[in-house]
């Protein structure tokens, strides 16, 4: 199961860096726009549309991702620590890789539970995530721009 979540993941990786839509939908923000949006949802404030990323979806999706990285080679690390031990060694050690896989779990557990948790508090985001296609209201909205 691990090396299908690992060829996925390359997949992925690959798609965003080749397309370019890493750099098109997660990394182009400002250092001030992130601040603001941070605060206004703190505040319950900001406002998107389904399929497009505001500035703190952006920041958590690049977590997430770094997150899944660091929890691959952690997880190399406890399965086999003798045969990665340079990377067991570069991690400081088998316990020391042991917290920072508990960690990389934990954020991941977060991340899911923030994610269903604002996926079911936008109006029209689970309709469309089965169907496959935005609201009407939506695609009307996004051709009116």
């Amino acid at each position: 199961m691990m090396w299908v979540l690992l060829l996925n993941g390359l997949a992925y990786l690959g798609y965003g860096i080749f397309s370019g839509h890493f750099v098109r939908k997660l990394l182009s923000f400002g250092a001030m726009a992130a601040y603001r949006n941070v605060r206004l949802e703190m505040k319950h404030l900001l406002l998107h549309g389904t399929g497009e990323y505001n500035i703190v979806q952006r920041i958590l999706y690049v977590v997430a991702v770094a997150d899944l990285v660091a929890l691959f080679f952690t997880g190399l690390t406890l399965w086999k620590p003798v045969q990665f031990q340079g990377l067991t060694n570069f991690l400081g050690g088998y316990d020391q890789a042991r917290h920072i896989h508990f960690m990389g779990m934990s954020v991941l557990a977060a991340f899911i539970v923030v994610h269903v948790g604002v996926a079911l508090a936008v109006k029209g985001t689970i309709k469309s995530m089965v169907t496959g296609r935005l609201a009407a209201q939506q695609v009307e909205r996004r051709e009116r721009r």
